[in-house]
């Protein structure tokens, strides 16, 4: 019944969509469009936003030709990801700073499991993306709270005027298959937006420079294949020009399994055979005034996983199944009132995460909750229409973790000079913090080890230049003083807080577009992590990440992609001894054919080279891997 009860959901909007076809649509008027799923930082965009951000749009992802999250945010500059690894799990680095301590949303809403406090990357799809907008350093104080290291928010596409449907279908090297199809319909006030992504694959290649251990073979790597499908639905209702309401509703079902350590005596054999979860999410926006405009968010996401650890690499016999029944609950409302030179802005976040785990079956089960709540106001104020400061500070509190109650002030300070059309700088100080997960909580204090808040105090410079219609460049350097970070060194110790730790380092983008028949991108990001009390490297940060990127489109509008991507070498530890990864680089490329009016052909080719390389020791990455995909737009 859990995995028919999404197509009867799918079922009912699709008859409501036809109900809405048969009826006589009357013209569309011009009204604006009201992006729900955008929490407001700056209420007006006379000048860029005092802050490093970087957007990332459909049409980036689609040239990439990617097929989930994780591998969408390895073009991002700033960002390092840890693809795979001891959890079998994909998640990322912002500018140093763990996922853990970034806020990931879609469209607004934090997307986390609540046990481990992060979310796995290869389970969210891209093909309903409309952009992914990063925020660098101290976010908006109106994100609410644990944005020590920045936010990152996906926003999810919406239907246009015109009926669109899309469908996507894709092969990879391995055996494996992606399917992708959304609808969205736009019938005077009602929009609605329908999607389904699936995805079977037996796992992916190892490359041939991989040399055989006691534990994988090559060739195809042990225990990485996966099942996944995706429902996903929203529907919306415009009020004119005053406002909109969104609802939307998703399911996710997906097993897979967790590749062990090829370099470890005692590997790992564990599998998900369940990761299944599903949310809803009741957004709205009113304007009262002019003058004074409420946004508000429901939200609830369920995730019901099964962990089983087998005796050997046959995972045939259960040593033992763990079951995790977790709940995330939460809500958000923002008001703001704004004239010609002051914008102010009230927000409250407001969540509880509820987490049942089973250590084994037939043992009980325990309970684990906290309570987050986040108060922050923030004022813009234009003093010229060149300048602008942005002043804020949020309240952030933590019920919970037996009796666990803690409180952190977070004030921020920014301004944003623009001297010509050309050129703007901004500034920007504030103070972030980061609560403990409860895993880190629990399995800290079962060796009675009290885990303490991280708190940074991060200042970001920054500078947009652009050259005419032809070149844009970015430029930031960034230092954040990190007191309590909360890391782990060794896999059966505990969680512990580092007294005192420095992520600094600098970014540079620049794009240039000579024609419209070529485009290119560098991206160059330096980063200096050490713990201070032991003038160490922090662990799996690389110092230098580039990457070049281009397209370019022939006469017959053949166009060709090609991604480069450089990461240097990462420290890690082995019981104090300070070792390290291997320097990689990856080579993808990709050509894009429109075969008629509705349909188009893309082949691809990743990690052209067949480079051997690894995010974490003894967990290899795909080599040279081969894909086609056909892509219908009507």
């Amino acid at each position: 019944m859990r995995r028919t009860f999404p197509l009867i959901i799918i079922a009912t909007l699709l008859l409501i969509d036809q109900l809405w076809s048969a009826t006589k649509a009357q013209p569309d008027s011009i009204q604006p469009k009201y992006y729900l799923q955008e929490i407001v930082i700056t209420q007006k965009k006379i000048i860029d936003p005092p802050f490093s951000y970087t957007e990332v749009s459909a049409k980036q992802i689609e040239a990439h030709r990617v097929n989930n999250l994780g591998e969408a945010l390895r073009i991002v500059n700033g960002i390092s990801i840890r693809a795979t690894g001891s959890k079998g799990i994909s998640s990322f680095y912002l500018r140093g700073f763990d996922q853990r301590a970034v806020v990931l949303m879609v469209d607004g809403r934090p997307i986390y499991e609540p046990y481990f406090g992060s979310m796995d990357l290869s389970q969210i799809p891209v093909a309903q993306i409309a952009k992914i907008k990063i925020i660098k350093g101290p976010a908006s104080t109106l994100y609410g709270a644990n944005t020590l290291g920045g936010a990152i928010n996906i926003i999810t596409k919406s239907a246009l005027t015109t009926p669109t449907t899309d469908i996507y279908l894709d092969y990879r090297s391995g055996n494996n298959y992606a399917i992708s199809a959304q609808h969205g319909r736009n019938v005077g006030p009602l929009n609605l937006w329908l999607s389904f992504n699936g995805l079977k694959n037996d796992g992916y290649l190892l490359s041939q420079k991989f040399e055989p251990t006691n534990t994988e073979n090559g060739g195809l790597r042990n225990n990485s294949d996966q099942l996944t499908t995706n429902w996903d639905a929203k529907i919306g209702w415009q009020f004119g020009n005053q406002g909109a309401v969104d609802f939307s509703l998703g399911f996710l079902n997906s097993s897979k399994g967790i590749p062990p350590s090829v370099s470890s005596t005692y590997p790992r054999f564990w599998r998900f055979t369940d990761w299944d979860k599903h949310y809803f999410d009741l957004s709205s926006f009113y304007r009262f005034f002019s003058f004074f405009q409420i946004k508000s968010k429901l939200y609830q996401d369920y995730y019901d996983n099964t962990l089983v650890s087998y005796t050997d690499d046959s995972y045939q016999s259960p040593r033992w199944v763990s079951k995790y029944k977790n709940r995330v609950s939460g809500g958000m409302v923002q008001l703001s009132v704004n004239n010609k030179k002051h914008d102010v802005t009230i927000g409250l976040h407001l969540k509880k995460d509820r987490v049942h785990i089973q250590s084994d079956t037939g043992e009980p089960w325990n309970l684990y909750d906290a309570q987050t709540l986040s108060l922050a106001i923030q004022e813009e104020f234009r003093l010229h229409y060149r300048l602008n400061f942005l002043a804020g500070i949020s309240y952030d509190h933590l019920k919970g973790f037996s009796e666990w109650n803690q409180s952190i002030f977070g004030p921020q300070l920014g301004a944003v000079f623009r001297p010509s059309n050309r050129i703007s700088l901004h500034f920007l100080i504030g103070k972030k913090s980061r609560f403990p997960s409860l895993k880190e909580w629990h399995e800290s204090i079962i060796h009675e080890v009290w885990l303490k808040p991280e708190q940074a105090i991060t200042i970001d410079l920054g500078m947009n230049c652009s050259f005419g219609k032809m070149i844009h460049s970015q430029f930031s350097i960034f230092s954040s003083k990190v007191t309590d970070l909360i890391t782990l060194q060794e896999r059966y110790e505990p969680f512990r807080n580092l007294n005192a730790s420095r992520l600094r380092g600098a970014e540079l983008s620049v794009s240039v577009v000579p024609s419209s028949f070529l485009q290119t991108r560098f991206s160059y990001h330096y980063l200096d992590a050490i713990d201070l009390e032991s003038h160490q490297q922090l662990e799996y940060r690389p110092k230098h990440n580039f990457s070049l990127s281009g397209q370019l489109t022939t006469l017959k509008n053949i166009k060709l992609n090609l991604f480069f991507n450089y990461v240097s070498k990462r420290y890690y530890y082995d019981q104090d001894q300070q070792l390290y990864l291997d320097d990689y680089y990856l080579i993808n490329i990709n050509i894009n054919k429109k075969i008629s009016d509705l349909a188009e052909i893309v082949l691809s080719c990743f990690n052209l080279m067949d480079n051997y390389y690894e995010d974490e020791e003894g967990f290899p990455l795909p080599g040279r891997e081969f894909s086609v995909c056909i892509k219908f737009k009507y």
